[in-house]
This record gives structure tokens, sequence and C-alpha cells, in this order.
């Protein structure tokens, strides 16, 4: 049999603006982010960064200090879209994918996001696996996002 390592695609809507959306998923990820069930660490993380720029390195934070290296952004065109490799848990990114996520203004306070996760030929002898896992968390990290963003409490901007 064999395994399916065609793209990942996600696509859902948010109310709020273009901008706030952006915002919140690359400036706010430590808020809204499931550390405890996506990360590394787990009970240890501390937190989750999106440095904002061309190299930036995505990163979590152990309560201890340690920076574990997630990935690296690749593509910046804020507020429409950023990408990065993917290689979390790796020693390097040799066999990493490409994530892309797409910011598209439905109106004013409407957002649609589009997430395509790709390049799992690249990612060596357990791609498969990996794949199915990430199809899992992109699940779960939609979820997550849709959440805080609907609750106005956390904005630091109206929508």
């Amino acid at each position: 049999m064999t395994e399916d390592l065609s793209p990942i695609l996600r696509e859902f809507e948010v109310d709020c603006s273009l901008e706030h959306a952006f915002h919140t998923w690359t400036r706010q990820l430590d808020l809204w982010w499931p550390l405890k069930r996506h990360s590394v660490s787990q009970a240890n993380a501390a937190s989750v960064t999106i440095e904002p720029q061309l190299g930036g390195r995505i990163f979590e934070t152990t309560r201890g200090g340690e920076k574990l290296l997630w990935g690296t952004v690749n593509l910046w065109d804020p507020p429409n879209r950023f990408g990065y490799l993917w290689h979390l848990g790796e020693a390097d990114a040799s066999e990493a994918t490409q994530v892309i996520i797409t910011f598209t203004a439905l109106g004013r306070t409407r957002t649609r996001v589009t997430i395509e996760h790709k390049g799992w030929e690249n990612a060596g002898p357990k791609a498969g696996p990996r794949r199915r896992g990430n199809e899992w968390g992109w699940d779960g990290l939609i979820a997550a996002f849709t959440t805080f963003i609907a609750d106005a409490t956390h904005r630091e901007t109206p929508c």
C-alpha cells in the first residue's frame, strides 16, 4: 500500500479583520497555541514564538529556558501570508515540510484562513505517519485558534 503524501489542506473562516487574524496567528501565538498537546516538551513547555521576519525561527521555550527549534520562516508577507519550513523535533531541516498560511479578507470583519502543508515526499521514511499526525494536529490547532478569536476577552485590538 502506498502512503498518502499529498498536501494537507485546511480552510476556515473567522470573524475578525485580515490584519487581526494575521497578527493573532503570528504575534500572539503564545496566547492560543495548545502547548500541552502540541509541543516537543509537552508539560515542560512554557511558550512558543515566531520571529516575524524572513529567516526567523519558530521555537518552543521550556520552563528551564531551553529553546527547541520547530521551524524557519521562509515566506513573510504581512498581513496576507507567511510560510515556514517545519521540522518540529528534528535534528536539522533535511526532512522539513513546507507550511503556507494565507489570510484572505472576506469583508472588514471576516477572514478566510487557508493552510497548505506540503512536501511530505521530503519527510523521510516516516513521512506517512508524520503526515497523519499533522492532519490531526491541524484540526486541533484550528479549533484553538477559532475559539481564541471568538473569545472577545482576549482581543488586544478590535476586529
